[in-house]
């Protein structure tokens, strides 16, 4: 249903409860102003009451302006630009996903969401306006490589904000204060493109002498920024840089970004805008030097939604709190047997996670919140599997933090099974050792079924373009199997 209304070629169209501007003229669509709540999807196109299909390309300033009651906001790959003040003082607004057209965020673009404690940015944004995050809910961000202005006091006040990666190996420059002053407070444009979104609290008496920081002091302070290795003294000497105290240097390689630790020659991942499968190796190399991988950072993968996989190697042993916090993308994960202590919270949020494999004989220690929660991971959604070796399964159910996941398997390690043998090779997993007639069923760790097949002169097969673990399943019986 739509309702329109006219002004010259632009027509004012409620559509699907999203309101438009309608241009005739340049055939395109740009979402507009109204009183929106809850989770938001913007279309790639509508149909409007002339029955034509608009692209919609731009949503307009001040769209989503103090909807408090917006949570989440999906914006569709056909839209090219978002104007200044989009989402200011959006108090609810915790998810957000951006498109891969966008090149820049605006002035004041995420002001005063306060429940905005992430947010991916794609790798198509090379510049951010100022105030653009202030006093949000932001405790972690990592700035894309492709990244090159950042505007006036950009995160001032996020006073939750402890971690920033800026990863461009060319510091990104900061806006002149001087010009943000002169359009915003001497210029007639300031009432339209402006409003009360609470900066005025922060801003101070206004000079053409003042610093084009991208953060004020008290964020600074306490919010460790890492940058590319060989950029550190760059970023020491950047004017707009200069108030954060802790500058840690970071190696990115196949873009995974790693912290090292010279001292013991390991090395740990930390955070970066992760998406689709990620394959963490055992080590890295940093001239000429190895580095054995053996930490994932406290939230690393926070918020990464687009992340659909991840591979972790046998050496590492700790995963850190909120390590995989509010990853719904993500189905699966298998816990190597190296892994010793995981910390609270790492898989709150992983709503699609359905199955979990911990391969350690020992429970892994974990963490427990000042709240009391401890793995995070929901019961009713995650089964947790275990290797079938004696009082293994009793471990689990009985150990902090893992007793909860009530929903417990075990699983045979192939390396282990001596009734029945297993083999992997140009994707298909045949299991031998079978009786005629007996069924095999092939499982994702997430419990989607691959597909099965019956046992014939005792061997079964099945095809499968499936990578990772998967389980196979011959009556009571299971076995993790590696595809590769």
């Amino acid at each position: 249903m739509a309702c329109t209304s006219s002004y010259a070629a632009i027509t004012l169209e409620v559509i699907n409860d999203l309101r438009y501007a309608i241009n005739s003229t340049t055939q395109t669509a740009s979402l507009v102003a109204n009183n929106y709540t809850g989770d938001i999807v913007v279309p790639e196109n509508v149909t409007a009451s002339d029955g034509v299909t608009y692209p919609v390309t731009t949503i307009a300033s001040k769209c989503f302006y103090r909807c408090t009651d917006l949570t989440s906001i999906t914006i569709a790959e056909s839209v090219t630009s978002i104007g200044a003040s989009c989402f200011a003082e959006c108090s609810s607004l915790a998810n957000v996903t951006l498109p891969s057209t966008i090149t820049a965020l605006p002035d004041e673009c995420f002001s005063g969401c306060t429940s905005l404690k992430t947010i991916m940015l794609p790798a198509s944004i090379t510049s951010f306006g100022h105030y653009c995050f202030a006093n949000s809910g932001l405790i972690q961000i990592a700035i894309p490589a492709s990244v090159t202005e950042i505007g006036y006091y950009c995160f001032s006040g996020c006073s939750s904000m402890k971690k920033l990666a800026c990863l461009a190996t060319v510091p990104p420059t900061g806006h002149n204060w001087s010009d943000w002053y002169e359009y915003y407070y001497l210029s007639s444009s300031y009432a339209a493109a402006s409003g009360d979104y609470g900066i005025h609290d922060i801003m101070g008496t206004a000079t053409d002498t003042e610093t084009d920081y991208v953060a004020d002091n008290t964020v600074a302070e306490s919010c460790t920024l890492y940058v590319p290795s060989s950029s550190l003294d760059a970023y020491a000497a950047a004017e707009c840089w200069a108030p954060f105290l802790t500058k840690v240097g970071a190696e990115v390689i196949d873009n995974i970004v790693y912290v090292i630790n010279t001292d013991k020659n390991e090395a740990a991942v930390i955070l970066n805008n992760y998406s689709g499968q990620v394959n963490i190796p055992s080590s890295i190399t940093v001239s000429e030097t190895q580095y054995s991988v053996t930490v994932i950072d406290e939230s690393c993968f926070y918020g990464c939604t687009e992340m659909t996989g991840i591979s972790i190697p046998e050496t590492v042993t700790t995963i850190g709190e909120y390590c995989f916090a509010n990853c719904t993308g993500l189905t699966g994960l298998f816990l190597p047997a190296s892994v010793t202590e995981v910390g609270y919270n790492f898989l709150v949020g992983t709503t699609s996670l359905a199955g979990l494999v911990c391969w350690a004989s020992t429970p892994p220690t974990v963490g427990t919140g000042a709240d009391g929660t401890t793995t995070g991971a929901d019961p009713q959604v995650t089964t947790l599997y275990v290797r079938h070796l004696t009082g293994v399964q009793e471990l689990y159910a009985a150990a902090d933090g893992w007793k909860e996941l009530t929903k417990l398997y075990t699983a045979i390690d192939t390396v282990e099974s001596t009734v029945m043998a297993v083999s992997v090779a140009d994707g298909k997993i045949s299991v031998s050792g079978l009786s005629d007639g007996e069924r095999l069923s092939l499982y994702s760790i997430s419990g989607a079924l691959l597909g099965t097949a019956v046992a014939t002169d005792g061997e079964a097969t099945i095809e499968t373009s499936t990578s990772g673990i998967v389980i196979a399943k011959i009556g009571g019986k299971a076995i993790k199997v590696a595809v590769k």
